[in-house]
């Protein structure tokens, strides 16, 4: 299945590579016109553009990379622990996906897997980092988190309405090295390492047969996105 990030960098690989051709072919155009002195200039000024957006796009496809290195990372490592989870769910009808859900005896978890460079901060809900001396903003990756973990779950409660669906905890996992004393958030911000020792002290339980409810409708919902 491919998730949300791999979608993107295929859009924008795609984009990237038309730009280029455009720009070729604009430059290609540009030598049998060069007796049109206005003409060439305006084929070369929108050649230039052309490849300065391929150069633009190239970069964003780097960053999903990244993105996806960083998910596979985790995915791996729920994977050799045998920890129940689904990669990339899209809710009906929304825009962009939940990396994670976690689904264990001691409750549903919902990441946000986030590989950001720099020196990253989070006070309460407004995160930025340092980047070469430099102050940048980023989305608020806890706001997101949580948003996440409530949509799911209201979907979820909607699909079982004569269940008691229990809250779903949403975690930020960042896997670029970060400095914890630099986060100051309402939710739990860790790393990949640190997220399994976080799991395995989670007290409380989920009733069996809700479990097994919460997990045929997520099994539902990543066939439909499947096909």
């Amino acid at each position: 299945m491919k998730n949300y990030l791999t979608k993107r960098r295929n859009k924008w690989r795609t984009r990237s590579f038309i730009a280029l051709i455009f720009s070729t072919i604009l430059l290609l155009t540009t030598t049998l016109l060069y007796s049109l002195h206005w003409s060439a200039i305006l084929l070369l000024t929108l050649a230039f553009f052309g490849f300065l957006f391929a150069v633009w796009s190239e970069s964003i496809q780097k960053n999903y990379e990244k993105g996806i290195a960083g998910e596979l990372l985790v995915e791996n490592m729920l994977h050799e622990a045998k920890i129940i989870h689904f990669r990339g769910i899209t809710l009906p009808h929304e825009y962009g996906d939940i990396d994670f859900v976690i689904v264990m005896p001691c409750g549903i978890f919902t990441l946000e897997v986030k590989a950001w460079e720099g020196e990253v901060h989070a006070s309460n809900n407004i995160w930025y980092r340092y980047l070469n001396g430099k102050k940048l903003p980023l989305k608020s990756f806890s706001n997101q988190a949580k948003k996440g973990a409530v949509r799911l779950h209201k979907f979820i409660e909607d699909q079982l309405p004569n269940d008691h669906i229990p809250f779903f905890t949403p975690i930020v996992v960042l896997t670029e090295p970060f400095k914890q004393k630099n986060i100051h958030t309402d939710i739990v911000v860790t790393s990949p390492e640190r997220l399994l020792t976080f799991l395995s002290k989670q007290s409380g339980s989920i009733d069996n047969s809700i479990k097994d409810s919460i997990l045929e409708v997520l099994q539902k919902l990543t066939k439909d996105q499947d096909s």
